[in-house]
């Protein structure tokens, strides 16, 4: 399994990279072709929030092109979402607030927008707006899994885990082989103080997750194990990841809670420390 995971990365990343030459080539031809610069500023994101590899490079040259994109469009509601994402990504909260907020204002149904505000508001610890923004992307485009355990979350830092858990439980009615929306049910759960229900949900989600190459799953199920102390059962990689590598918030204060909760306290600050760096302040 773990080289159909890494031979599938290597396939998204390649992707990506062809994605980005074909951009810049009609960047190439067209300098004054908005929508070419942001869909390049949106791959540069992708590969930064999934590769550590040229991450903080890639990142700038994100910002760079989605700034491009804004100067030539500054009332596309798609130019403003990407130039958002990169703000967030690089812990500029404020700017960011500021841009998506525009962005959601400009193009008010624009999924990919409202999904961009509320994580930028997650970031920000404003909760109910997260939890709002993630509802009218939900709304706007119920088929997507992901804004259902994004917006589920967004309850969960409200206090209210049992409509988080329910939110999963409706997206795994409808999803039911799904490793990811598996393991926020399995998170959810564990917030709730069930862990003995959490944990075999997790374990399915780490098997059904080995060939994506996710690490979200084997992170969340590493809560369980941590909260035990059975440090054995933590999936290894975990304790090879360093914060200069990791540009993505959300990772970082996953690391720093698994830390901190083995009471390795040294090893926990730093990725705190990383965590707020990078924006993601999620107060609750």
């Amino acid at each position: 399994s773990d080289v159909c995971s890494s031979d599938l990365m290597q396939a998204v990343q390649l992707g990506l990279h062809r994605g980005e030459v074909v951009a810049q080539q009609a960047v190439d031809k067209d300098p004054s072709f908005a929508e070419a610069h942001a869909m390049l500023a949106y791959l540069y994101c992708m590969e930064a929030a999934n590769f550590d590899t040229n991450a903080g490079k890639n990142l700038q040259r994100a910002e760079q092109e989605a700034r491009q994109a804004t100067d030539l469009s500054p009332n596309s509601p798609e130019a403003l979402g990407v130039l958002g994402t990169a703000l967030t990504e690089g812990g500029h909260n404020l700017e960011a607030l500021k841009v998506l907020r525009r962005a959601t204002q400009l193009g008010p149904n624009s999924e990919f927008a409202w999904d961009m505000f509320g994580y930028a508001c997650h970031y920000a610890g404003l909760d109910q707006d997260a939890e709002q923004a993630y509802l009218r992307s939900e709304n706007l485009n119920p088929t997507t899994p992901r804004i259902y355990w994004m917006h589920a979350r967004m309850l969960l830092y409200e206090g209210r885990t049992d409509d988080a858990e329910n939110e999963m439980r409706r997206a795994l009615a409808v999803h039911p082989d799904h490793f990811k929306v598996t393991a926020y049910l399995g998170s959810f759960l564990y917030y709730e103080n069930r862990l003995a229900e959490a944990e075999p949900i997790l374990t399915r989600a780490v098997e059904m997750s080995k060939s994506s190459g996710d690490e979200a799953p084997a992170l969340l199920a590493a809560f369980v194990y941590a909260a035990r102390g059975e440090r054995q059962k933590i999936d290894p990689k975990i304790f090879t990841y360093r914060p200069e590598n990791v540009i993505d918030g959300d990772m970082a204060y996953w690391v720093a809670g698994i830390y901190a909760l083995l009471g390795e306290k040294d090893h926990a600050l730093l990725w705190l420390q990383r965590t707020i760096d990078l924006g993601n302040h999620n107060y609750p």
